[in-house]
């Protein structure tokens, strides 16, 4: 294996194939084979479902760089499980990682323990109050989808309270915020952005970024005090290591009208569709274009498993 020349697989799973719909299309495909450093013989796979023949031709490149968020009923960690019991070096962070962070339930216990604060997690008998504004989402889901946000009163009537795939919290009403985690200068240890603002284009404090086209602004240049900043930053990276996450990573907050921050959701596997996504988005504005982030990744993947087999 070359590390300046190394050969990459991206390996992909269509939007409409994925539990849930992530932009993954042809503009994405292409962004990222155009941004592969070096002049490997760079290849892309589609991934239709788990495939021993796939699995061994992939053996045949250094990296995959993994955009598969699952297929059918297979999730990105299941994705990410196949690649990493065959064997292979892929973009992802380690399977067990990937679920620790996919899993809302364990979030605040282990938030907690490196000192970041999230939402209350309602117990499924605590009573929901008539009027308070709760958030109902599902245990491992993504993209903001399945997500509810009514009063108690509501969630009560339409018999939506906590479950073993869904959880119910506090609604916190205020700024919210996405921070990423990427790999430093030539995939040498991490960097963290500054943390851009998710608006709603209408003014509405109650609101899910995502939810829908035109709904949401974003802000790369929010005011925010020094301590606040350092503080989204701060809990961005201390998620990203508390998790043992791999290259990349990013983290969404909500802080209230006291200024107390709250993390609500970490993305260990970010999208990377170069328009509709932002992780590249927020990249760009920190001055980093796609080949330099793609590069990044590629760099740290190969530094860690020849780290990993020097030891």
């Amino acid at each position: 294996m070359s590390n300046l020349h190394p050969k990459v697989a991206v390996l992909y799973a269509r939007s409409e194939d994925t539990p849930w719909q992530e932009n993954i299309d042809d503009l994405t495909i292409d962004t990222v084979m155009e941004s592969l450093p070096g002049e490997g013989a760079h290849a892309v796979f589609r991934f239709m479902g788990i495939d021993d023949a796939l699995l061994r031709t992939l053996e045949e490149y250094d990296l995959v760089f993994n955009l598969c968020y699952g297929y059918g009923q297979l999730d990105q960690v299941d994705v990410a499980e196949w690649l990493s019991r065959g064997g292979r070096l892929h973009t992802g962070s380690n399977p067990t990682s990937m679920r620790l962070a996919q899993d809302k339930q364990k979030l605040p216990m282990l938030a907690s323990s490196v000192g970041v604060i999230t939402p209350r997690l309602l117990e499924p008998t605590e009573p929901l109050a008539e009027d308070l504004i709760y958030v109902r989402k599902p245990r491992y889901g993504s993209c903001h989808r399945g997500v509810i946000v009514a009063t108690g009163a509501r969630l009560r009537e339409s018999q939506l309270t906590s479950d073993a795939e869904h959880i119910v919290q506090p609604y916190i009403e205020g700024r919210e915020f996405s921070v990423s985690v990427i790999p430093g200068v030539g995939g040498k240890g991490r960097e963290c952005l500054p943390p851009v603002e998710l608006k709603p284009d209408d003014g509405n404090p109650v609101f899910v970024p995502g939810r829908g086209p035109g709904m949401t602004i974003r802000d790369f240049q929010p005011v925010l005090s020094t301590r606040q900043r350092e503080r989204l930053m701060h809990d961005a990276l201390a998620l990203h290591f508390g998790m043992r996450l791999g290259a990349m990573s990013r983290t969404d907050f909500r802080m209230d009208a006291q200024g107390v921050v709250y993390a609500l959701d970490v993305n260990a596997l970010p999208n990377l569709h170069p328009t509709k996504s932002l992780m590249p988005a927020i990249c760009s504005h920190a001055g980093i274009d796609m080949p330099e982030l793609i590069d990044r990744v590629v760099s740290f993947c190969l530094r860690h498993v020849s780290k990993s087999l020097s030891e």
